[in-house]
């Protein structure tokens, strides 16, 4: 009787109860927009973010201030309430407390930006991650080693370092290869072979993001908690020439896509899913804005919606090549030709509206743009609402940069990568310090020279733990209770470097006495270039040309 009809109330009390939770939640996955829903597919995700986004959003999208040290009223003043495409490079953050300002920023993005885009934070990650951390050799040595399981084992290396850094997409590798020993960046390269040049790029997109991560433009990062987005570069044909800068590429068809072409496919097909365009021209026409290379890389080699993005400032200086009568056709001419992203604010991107208004560009292509912007973004996890993702945690960095086993595999792959190229008389090893050798003379400019011996886009430890070849020596001197003399002569230096006897007097130093033995050290590729924008260096006097080839000669 009673108790029979106070169970039956209380059962249909519980199922109104559970029907009335259910809607609730049901209600609360509706309200989510389904951009922000983790799982959802990528591209899904992204139709759905461009259908939300005006036109001030999208632009802010397509570009990358550059240099910037970034300040919180910078952030606030630009991109406040529209979010912003990238940023670079990272290690502009200023203080010990970069993370602080970086955290900021994204949060700020996140939070305050009407739809919650997240930033990109972009790193070169040619051969090391972050300030402080491992400094692995140079590509050019690297592929001395012919072993792409080393190189990609120190790809990977890079990329943990570079993403407990916070970084989610990285500037590497490098596929352009050197034909002409005049061009200056040939410490980039993996090598002048095509095929060698596109194994070891292959071997470092797997290891910079990871091994499940290549192979379509929705899964092109595996794990971003520990890889990163690549963007190769540079895109086509770069140092054809013989310099750095806009100079003309003209080659056959044969030419280009048998040779210089080799590694971009080889990148597609291995799952590259973005490239930095190439400041030359080739065959008449700007690589950024080659709408032939960019189909060739989209449609032919396959990667299909991947990301093209510039070089610093180079959509504006389409307009150089008097293929755009100015800076607004520059960019419209780079959009309609597949690029998708600028690497400078204010810029030809940053115009859109103007493009749009004149009838330059069509709203899809916007969208394409835009939409290749974010597919990278929502690969690295970035909207996924992940703070192990979104922000960085400076214990996390600590343990990460420059670890004990991370330095290791850097001598692994210096040790395998060394070639000797001539031992007259069989002079190395050097024997017989202290006894034989009573002097030894180091000789060059960059023998005292930490940014040297790191390369180009290396730094130096926080304590400050590399070690030129002029200490080193000194070191063992100092071992071998100063058996033999360390002489040391700069010889040629760098114009404009502080301290430089060339940068005061017009003339280097010479005080080289006699000696048993010389060690030279030259110059490094973009310091020993002989044209474009980058300083060069100044001469010898007569005085000490002759104690210089001395040295040179005995060494």
């Amino acid at each position: 009787g009673e108790d029979r009809v106070r169970g039956e109330m209380m059962r249909f009390s519980a199922q109104a109860c559970v029907a009335v939770a259910m809607t609730a939640v049901v209600g609360a996955i509706q309200d989510v927009p389904l951009y922000k829903t983790p799982g959802a597919p990528i591209n899904d995700r992204v139709t759905d973010l461009v259908s939300r986004m005006t036109i001030e959003e999208k632009t802010n999208q397509l570009v990358i201030p550059f240099g910037a040290s970034f300040p919180d009223d910078y952030i606030k003043a630009g991109f406040n309430t529209s979010g912003l495409g990238g940023t670079y490079p990272l290690k502009a953050l200023p203080g010990e407390q970069w993370w602080e300002t970086r955290n900021n920023w994204q949060r700020n993005a996140v939070e305050n930006s009407r739809l919650g885009i997240p930033t990109s934070f972009i790193e070169e990650t040619l051969h090391s991650g972050y300030d402080g951390g491992t400094n692995f050799p140079m590509p050019c040595l690297q592929g001395s080693t012919w072993n792409r399981e080393l190189v990609g084992q120190a790809a990977a290396v890079i990329a943990l370092e570079a993403s407990s850094a916070g970084v989610d997409r990285g500037f590497s590798p490098v596929l352009h290869f050197c034909t002409d020993p005049r061009f200056g960046r040939c410490e980039e390269s993996f090598g002048e072979d095509p095929t060698l040049l596109a194994t070891m790029g292959v071997a470092a997109v797997t290891g910079l993001a990871g091994e499940g991560g290549p192979g379509a433009a929705s899964t092109y990062i595996d794990r971003p908690d520990i890889h990163i987005a690549t963007e190769a570069k540079h895109y086509a044909a770069y140092g054809f020439c013989g310099r750095d800068g806009g100079c003309p590429a003209e080659i056959s068809d044969n030419t280009l896509y048998d040779v210089y072409l080799k590694p971009w496919y080889k990148y597609a097909q291995a799952g590259g899913r973005a490239i930095m365009a190439a400041h030359n021209e080739v065959n008449g026409m700007p690589c950024h804005a080659h709408a032939e290379l960019n189909r060739a890389l989209r449609v032919t080699f396959g990667m299909g919606d991947g990301l093209c993005a510039s070089d610093a400032g180079d959509v504006s200086s389409v307009a150089a090549y008097r293929v755009a009568k100015d800076q607004l056709h520059a960019g419209a001419l780079a959009l309609n030709s597949g690029m998708d992203q600028d690497l400078e604010f204010p810029g030809a991107l940053s115009r859109v509206d103007e493009m749009l208004a004149q009838g330059l560009i069509n709203q899809s292509t916007l969208d394409r743009a835009v939409g290749n912007v974010l597919r990278q973004k929502f690969a690295a996890g970035l909207f996924d609402n992940n703070a192990t993702l979104l922000y960085v945690d400076p214990d996390k960095v600590a343990a990460a940069l420059d670890a004990p086993a991370h330095r290791e595999l850097a001598r692994t792959v210096a040790e395998e990568g060394i070639t000797l190229l001539k031992n007259d008389r069989n002079v190395l090893p050097l024997t017989g310090l202290g006894g034989k050798i009573k002097t030894v003379a180091v000789i060059g400019p960059n023998a005292d020279n930490v940014h040297s011996h790191l390369g180009l886009y290396g730094t130096d430890t926080p304590a400050g733990g590399t070690r030129t070849v002029l200490n080193a020596t000194i070191a063992a001197a100092n071992a071998s209770n100063n058996a033999f003399k360390v002489v040391y002569e700069r010889g040629s230096c760098l114009g404009g470097t502080p301290g430089c006897p060339c940068a005061t007097n017009g003339g280097c130093r010479s005080a080289v006495p006699e000696f048993s033995c010389g060690v030279v050290v030259g110059m490094d590729g973009w310091q020993n270039q002989t044209v474009g924008d980058y300083e060069m260096p100044c001469f010898v006097t007569d005085t000490s040309r002759v104690a210089t080839a001395a040295a040179v000669a005995a060494a």
